[in-house]
């Protein structure tokens, strides 16, 4: 870092500290986190409550620095250059690239530091829940289901591409789809159709996963080290009775078999022999349902019926990772902020900056709820051009941003899924390497078509 942006990163830090900015933020981030220890409900257990805790403290925490961050941003050049009030350095002439990274630097370290307070209260208050004079079960239930990161080892999909082309052609003829919907619809309708009929066992009847084990997982060779398999059941009525299930784990190590009644909705869990788990190797899971003549069939969750996990590491450096992705997010905001500053006044850019945000934000959840069923009734020629280009705008919006949604850090926290530092270093590489390298050569290209008496 040069002496022109370390200079400008300086006195944005000791602008935002003298204005009590920092302070501000940081109390208010905490005190809606302490807030939420206080007033928060959970499902009646220790896990549930914790859960919600953590998950709301780390989206509460980034809510508020986000609209922090982004009023700086947008206030940070836009202000300078409303005032004509550019600094005068011992290093002048200032180059519109080192006034950008200079703010975006200073801005990112306020934010970076108001989030580290907001990460230590939160394992603050993790560790607290730990030693509660809870019951001994649910503490241990705690410290291995939610604080705790372990590997999650995903099935391998076993529906194929043939296998939704047939179940198209199939609901073409029946008259189910349209033959004047769109390919795209058409196609995801037939697939959610083929992975719900795949993952609905019907009594007496069997099914199975196979699982890869990547070479990069390694259990731990402590006694500590432990194996679940965790199954989620979904049932269109609550309050099932239990049905009697058969489960085997066969592995070149070993196999292990149970038969157990439980509730046929919800999530439960298996202990499993973590010797199953090796690098490398493939682990067949067969389910078989062993109800009585009267039990309804048995409805696996579609997208993540099955999953294995296995004991990696502690929370407090899962913790940690989530936190600087969290931050990399935070440093987006704040670039969009400063692109928006450089080429508005302060009001025109948080405005319209806050705008962008909020489609971003919903671009995922419109672009789902747009699309409820496919049947003849939505034809085509029935929809608007308006709702046509309003679908394809948010759909480009949310393809643009799918990369940032592919690792939620909160919900891994929550889960007790382990982040690894590949996958860290790659979320953080993307964001700023391409997202912010975008709003960075935007930013420096609108700042020269100012009259700033900077140099090129």
């Amino acid at each position: 870092m040069n002496n022109g942006i370390a200079a400008i990163a300086v006195l944005t830090f000791r602008g935002a500290w003298r204005s009590r900015l920092t302070h501000c933020v940081a109390a208010l981030a905490c005190s809606s986190i302490l807030a939420l220890v206080l007033t928060a409900r959970g499902d009646g257990t220790l896990s549930g409550l914790l859960k919600l805790v953590i998950e709301y403290s780390l989206k509460a925490a980034f809510w508020i620095l986000a609209v922090s961050g982004l009023w700086a941003g947008c206030g940070a050049v836009s202000e300078d250059i409303r005032r004509r009030h550019i600094q005068l350095l011992a290093v002048k002439p200032l180059r519109p690239s080192e006034l950008w990274l200079g703010r975006w630097i200073g801005i990112s370290a306020v934010m970076a530091l108001t989030l580290a307070v907001c990460g230590v209260l939160v394992g603050a208050i993790a560790s607290a829940a730990m030693n509660s004079s809870a019951a001994p079960a649910e503490r241990k239930h705690l410290g291995e289901h939610v604080l705790n990161a372990r590997w999650r080892l995903l099935p391998s999909e076993r529906v194929t591409r043939q296998d939704v082309e047939k179940r198209l052609a199939d609901l073409k003829a029946d008259g189910t789809i349209s033959e004047r919907a769109s390919a795209e619809d058409a196609w995801r309708y037939a697939l959610q159709r083929v992975k719900w009929e795949r993952s609905t066992v019907q009594r007496g009847e069997s099914t199975e996963w196979t699982f890869r084990v990547p070479q990069s997982v390694r259990v731990p060779q402590s006694g500590n080290a432990k194996a679940w398999a965790r199954i989620r059941l979904y049932s269109p009525l609550r309050d099932r009775r239990e049905t009697a299930m058969e489960w085997t784990f066969a592995a070149p190590s070993g196999n292990a078999g149970y038969s157990l009644s439980i509730p046929p909705d919800g999530v439960h869990y298996l202990d499993i022999p973590p010797s199953l788990v090796k690098p490398g190797a493939t682990l067949l899971v067969r389910f078989r349902h062993a109800g009585e003549a009267e039990d309804a069939p048995v409805m696996f969750d579609p997208d993540a019926p099955i999953e294995i996990l296995v004991t990696r590491s502690g929370f407090a450096g899962n913790l940690a990772r989530a936190v600087l992705i969290i931050f990399c997010w935070l440093s987006i905001v704040a670039a969009v902020g400063l692109t928006a500053g450089t080429a508005f006044s302060m009001p025109v850019a948080l405005f319209v900056t806050v705008c962008v945000f909020i489609i971003a934000s919903g671009s995922a959840f419109f672009t789902e709820a747009s699309v409820v069923n496919y049947a003849k009734v939505h034809d085509p020629e029935k929809i608007s051009a308006y709702a046509r280009a309003a679908s394809w705008l948010l759909g480009k919006i949310s393809l643009l941003l799918e990369p940032l949604a592919r690792l939620d850090p909160a919900q891994c926290l929550i889960d007790g899924v382990y982040i690894p530092w590949s996958a860290t270093f790659t979320t953080c590489a993307l964001i700023l390497g391409t997202y912010a390298a975008l709003l960075f050569a935007a930013g420096v290209f609108l700042l020269k078509r100012k009259e700033l008496a900077l140099p090129e």
